[in-house]
């Protein structure tokens, strides 16, 4: 009985959002409309923000390791800046390839001097995130000797996942594991979020259309790599 009422309520709540869209889809079409902003260089400021912010945990980091590593305490907060300063780097180039969409959304507009000083500043700040990577991986190294990898080797990952134990790997696998769970959710929303913009004709219905196929992709890949793995050729 429980069972029968949770799917009818589920039913009534469908039917409910659906009709608060469809009245709220005619709103949004008469109260909204986006307009492309021209953020100029400061568009380039959450990545100058990111590599900061990750050169401060870095060079803490390198400090606990410039002393020697001598104690648990020393070695567990070594270890902790070093992989908050990695964090920064490694979501900095996502954040740089925004920050690279919305420099150039008016790219047709923009006058030869302004498109050229992007370009510069593009290529630094991908020479310094690949440059502090390279730092933060060496520091890694001394307190992990037997870490492998040159961050300059298109063999890098693989050396540097070669090199791991097997409670490592499983923080990895668990995490790899977890963000596959959020990052359905989050498709989800956006999926929902941009077709009620579409539909409202505040976007193109691309964009939409787009998330959707990026969620699906997820999806397959996911399922291709269990299926070998379950039911490969090299399965007895």
């Amino acid at each position: 009985m429980n069972k029968k009422l949770k799917y009818v309520g589920n039913i009534l709540l469908c039917a409910l959002i659906g009709g608060f869209f469809g009245y709220f889809i005619p709103w949004l079409n008469e109260n909204i409309t986006l307009y492309e902003v021209d953020f100029g260089f400061f568009v380039w400021m959450p990545s100058i923000f990111l590599f900061i912010l990750g050169l401060y945990f870095f060079l803490k980091g390198k400090a606990v390791i410039k002393k020697g590593i001598e104690d648990d305490v020393c070695y567990d907060k070594a270890d902790k800046q070093l992989t908050l300063a990695l964090g920064c780097v490694g979501v900095s180039l996502p954040i740089i390839m925004i920050c690279m969409i919305l420099a150039f959304m008016n790219l047709l507009y923009m006058e030869s001097f302004t498109i050229v000083m992007h370009c510069i500043i593009l290529v630094l700040l991908i020479m310094i995130q690949t440059y502090l990577q390279k730092q933060i991986i060496d520091a890694v190294k001394i307190i992990y000797p037997e870490k492998r990898g040159n961050i300059y080797d298109t063999n890098f990952e693989k050396d540097w996942l070669d090199s791991m134990d097997e409670a490592e790997l499983s923080r990895m696998y668990q995490c790899g594991y977890r963000a596959f769970k959020k990052m359905n959710v989050i498709y989800a929303i956006l999926v929902l979020v941009l077709f009620i913009f579409s539909a409202a004709n505040i976007i193109d219905v691309f964009s939409s259309l787009l998330v959707g196929s990026l969620w699906m992709m997820q999806y397959i890949v996911y399922f291709v790599n269990l299926y070998k793995m379950e039911h490969g050729k090299n399965r007895c």
